[in-house]
């Protein structure tokens, strides 16, 4: 049974049932503040990706409501570099959406801006593409293998997304390999972008992996930071990544109506209209040209055996 919204979720001592530590509802904020959690929006944009955000404006937001964020712009760090100038007492996860070649994002944390840094220009930096903002050309394998030398936080972000980001559909159409859910350490159960039932299959997903869970806004304007938050019950930024790793954070939050993000989708899409030549071609080599590249064998195999089955038929006496 879903508590109230007065009675923050709390953790029980047990891993088993995800759905016991996420709630997909409005909650009250100056409750669960008051019951001593630390509370982080893990999936916010800025300026320096494809919001037009100011990190200033997010952090004073957040300062208001009294939590903390996770500036996890794509492809880039600067958001997050510059957050750590200005950023006084709200804390600040440094972070970074990393938008894969094959398609999926990938959000990885981490608990110090210099390992961010280290990461960020080793793997990250000379793999971006003539649309910064969209996807690089670093493979979901390198990254999960980069990842491994860090203490990082990996997490699959909205694995129920449209087109190419959705990943069982990546997964089952043959376009990724299931191996690098091995290796992640949590999924985004929550996010503000997508639907409620979007929210929900992640949920299942999660839970049938047997993850550790992550929830963010997926801000790309400032009203919508904060609409969705990860919290546990920590003191440092170090101490609530562990509490995520760990599996004693819970999510809780709604995703915003999409016609209130109208206007911040048609900002952002200026953006990646700046780019717009290279990256149709990204699309076109993602939506059109890899599927046949990667189905056309598969495709052939199907068909020969249909022919071969056809003529087998055909030679079958009728009495």
């Amino acid at each position: 049974m879903i508590p109230n919204v007065s009675r923050p979720l709390v953790w029980t001592g047990t891993k088993d049932s995800i759905e016991n530590r996420v709630r997909q509802a409005k909650f009250d904020l100056e409750a669960l503040k008051g019951s001593g959690y630390m509370l982080i929006d893990m999936h916010v944009h800025s300026r320096f990706s494809d919001s037009y955000s100011r990190v200033s404006k997010l952090l004073e937001r957040a300062r208001r409501l009294g939590i903390g964020l996770a500036i996890t712009d794509h492809n880039e760090i600067l958001g997050v570099e510059r957050a750590y100038k200005i950023k006084g007492r709200t804390p600040v996860i440094p972070g970074i959406e990393i938008s894969t070649f094959e398609g999926p994002h990938i959000l990885v944390y981490f608990s110090n801006i210099r390992s961010l840094r280290f990461f960020y220009y080793r793997y990250v930096f000379h793999r971006k593409t003539a649309d910064p903002h969209s996807n690089t050309t670093l493979t979901i394998s390198e990254l999960m293998q980069a990842a491994k030398g860090y203490d990082c936080l990996v997490s699959v972000a909205h694995p129920f997304s449209l087109a190419y980001t959705h990943v069982p559909k990546s997964i089952e159409r043959g376009y990724i390999s299931p191996d690098f859910l091995d290796q992640v350490d949590a999924i985004e159960v929550l996010n503000g972008a997508v639907t409620r039932k979007r929210n929900r299959q992640a949920i299942e997903f999660a839970g049938k992996l047997g993850k550790t869970i992550t929830g963010g806004s997926d801000s790309h304007s400032i009203f919508e930071l904060g609409k969705i938050v990860t919290y546990a019950k920590a003191r440092t930024v170090k101490q609530f990544l562990a509490a995520v790793r760990e599996g004693t954070c819970c999510v809780t939050g709604t995703p915003m109506p999409q016609l209130l993000r109208v206007p911040s989708l048609a900002k952002s899409s200026r953006k990646h209209l700046v780019h717009f030549f290279p990256s149709l071609h990204q699309r076109y080599e993602q939506i059109i040209a890899r599927p046949v590249r990667l189905r056309g064998p598969m495709l052939v195999e199907k068909l020969q055996q249909l022919t071969t089955e056809g003529i087998e038929w055909l030679k079958t006496p009728i009495f």
